[in-house]
């Protein structure tokens, strides 16, 4: 098996740069581009593999982050995206993933027990019973998304669905839509409210009386949407989250009715969107790169001491496609 001192001599440099291209450590000296790659093709062709655990020994880090998933099911294509794009970013940074999905009636996984993270990213429901527990740990931890049960002074990095929520409102609104279905299956009571508030805020924005009992919590897709059209007929656009869109669509197609022409429909989301239907239709964006670069960046800042608070939102830009009908 390779070792460093190998690397060194095939590469015509010292142990010492080895270990800075390796292991990606800054250098007063500036190593030249030449250098960092003869060593990395040196250590390609001699198949070495850095000791983690001898580093780790010497460090007292595990080069590994936490992903944490409270009771949501992986199998929800919205967090399969974003920890693609967080794995992503950790490997750039040298840093390995360690995947759990954890439910609060459980005991923490071993990776938090036996310290075997650096730092941890908490997604899905969080709640603050949650937080109180991995703060037992003392480990770095950032929350991706909102609280789910009560606003709690914890790092986080979210989208702005209050902001995000007023903007496709205000959008359509602006267009001549005044009955406007929003379709979402939200149950925690932070982002309900954000919702809420931020829909009040586009009708009173166009001095016009909101109309609550048009936010529908779905939760059996083909029942309540059905149900919706049979109810709700003089609507003239729906909101809905992107993985209710196949129903959305079947339904609407069963009913014979045509888009934009006679409903409107706007797509909070675009994880799942093929190309052809990022130019169809007309969205908000997730933002889940953006969302996982950043979420990576500070995650990184809070296990090296470089800050001590995160607090930050992420709005979207509405992307217009063919599927809002101005009716002006």
């Amino acid at each position: 098996m390779a070792t460093i001192n190998d690397v060194a001599r095939e590469a015509g440099v010292s142990k010492a740069t080895v270990s800075k291209v390796i292991n990606r450590k800054s250098s007063k000296i500036p190593i030249s581009e030449i250098t960092i790659k003869k060593v990395l093709e040196a250590a390609t062709r001699l198949n070495y593999t850095p000791n983690r655990i001898a580093q780790n020994l010497r460090t007292g880090l595990t080069n590994c982050i936490g992903f944490l998933l409270c009771e949501r099911l992986f199998s929800n294509k919205h967090y399969y995206v974003l920890l693609k794009y967080i794995e992503s970013e950790l490997a750039n940074s040298g840093k390995n993933l360690i995947f759990s999905i954890y439910n609060p009636e459980d005991d923490l996984p071993h990776m938090l027990k036996e310290r075997a993270v650096d730092g941890l990213l908490l997604a899905g429901r969080v709640t603050k019973d949650v937080v109180e527990k991995i703060q037992e740990t003392n480990i770095p931890f950032l929350v991706i998304g909102s609280m789910a049960d009560e606003a709690y002074d914890v790092n986080s990095l979210s989208g702005d669905t209050e902001k995000n929520v007023y903007a496709i409102f205000d959008y359509l609104l602006e267009r001549g839509h005044r009955d406007i279905i929003y379709l979402s299956d939200y149950k925690e009571p932070l982002l309900i409210k954000k919702v809420f508030t931020g829909y009040q805020q586009a009708f009173i924005a166009h001095n016009l009386k909101p109309k609550p009992d048009q936010i529908k919590t779905i939760e059996d897709p083909y029942r309540d949407i059905n149900n919706i059209f049979t109810e709700e007929l003089e609507a003239t656009a729906i909101v809905t989250h992107q993985h209710f869109l196949n129903t959305l669509i079947y339904i609407i197609q069963q009913r014979g009715m045509n888009i934009p022409d006679q409903i409107s429909v706007f797509l909070f989301g675009d994880d799942f969107l093929d190309s052809w239907q990022k130019d169809y239709f007309t969205y908000l964006p997730s933002d889940s790169e953006q969302i996982a670069t950043e979420s990576v960046k500070y995650i990184m800042k809070l296990c090296n001491n470089e800050i001590e608070k995160v607090y930050k939102l992420i709005s979207g830009k509405i992307r217009t496609g063919k599927t809002v009908k101005d009716i002006l």
